[in-house]
């Protein structure tokens, strides 16, 4: 996740496999991984020029983000801190881009932890794991939840309600884009996210029918979103700040999104 070239990163990777051997293959995933750029944009705009100035602002806005990490993989709150938003170099995939380096390299897709075959489609093509270009246009429901995710609640989400799924998809990825590898010298303007933000909110209220829990949820969270830019570019202090994000329903809370995935491909001999 934290290389400059992520292509022949994974080409390295997979000429150590032998032929008819299997690649583990983990990274962070674009969507998923929305709150945290979010973060880093905060961070990066309030201050955090350095990294003292960094851990201080981190420590006093995402304090239980870092104390969930902690608590799932047991290292210093340093090391937290360092990995997700002092390292500059964080250019997070989406599924599609895997899977397609996957392809380039004859490996085939075999499993990944969160699914990619989100179980509540039921059967379609867009589950079978053997097509991969369904398999990649259908991650994009997945990824929809990983961008929200809180405690495990995909479960509860029904999204069989989508009646125009491709504009949200598309303004999802957009979205993601112009948050992806956010660094102090390389990162968009408070305009530009609002923007963008703000599209996906109207896709959402488009292509999701009737009253969806997924609806309701992504709305409020895209607004909170908007909420949370606003009082960034206003420069708010760190303590008022922090008192909206404790108020906040669905940003930033529990996992802040699904920033991790693992992948199993099958090297072809």
């Amino acid at each position: 996740m934290h290389v400059s070239n992520k292509s022949l990163a994974f080409k390295i990777l997979c000429s150590l496999a032998k032929p008819g051997g299997y690649i583990i293959y983990g990274d962070r995933n674009a969507a998923g991984g929305i709150q945290e750029m979010l973060q880093r944009f905060a961070i990066f705009n309030l201050g955090g020029t350095s990294e003292s100035e960094i851990v201080k602002i981190a420590e006093a806005l995402f304090s239980d983000d870092i104390d969930r990490s902690q608590q799932s993989v047991p290292r210093t709150r340093e090391a937290i801190i360092y990995d997700r938003w002092v390292i500059q170099q964080q250019d997070d995939p989406s599924v599609s881009e895997v899977l397609a380096m996957f392809a380039e390299h004859g490996v085939s897709y075999i499993s990944s932890w969160p699914k990619i075959e989100y179980a509540g489609r039921g059967l379609s093509t867009h589950t079978d794991p053997n097509d991969g270009n369904s398999l990649s246009i259908g991650s994009a429901i997945a990824e929809s939840l990983w961008m929200l995710m809180q405690c495990g609640e995909d479960e509860k989400v029904n999204l069989q309600a989508f009646s125009n799924f491709d504009g949200f998809t598309r303004q999802l990825a957009n979205t993601a884009a112009v948050l992806r590898n956010l660094q102090l010298n390389k990162q968009p303007c408070y305009d530009d996210i609002k923007y963008h933000i703000s599209r996906l909110r109207d896709e959402a209220e488009t292509a999701i029918s009737g009253k969806s829990p997924f609806l309701i949820r992504a709305i409020v969270f895209l607004t909170e979103v908007v909420d949370f830019l606003d009082r960034v570019n206003r420069q708010d202090d760190l303590s008022s700040l922090r008192n909206a994000i404790d108020g906040y329903k669905h940003l930033f809370k529990g996992f802040s999104g699904v920033r991790h995935i693992d992948y199993i491909g099958y090297k072809h001999k």
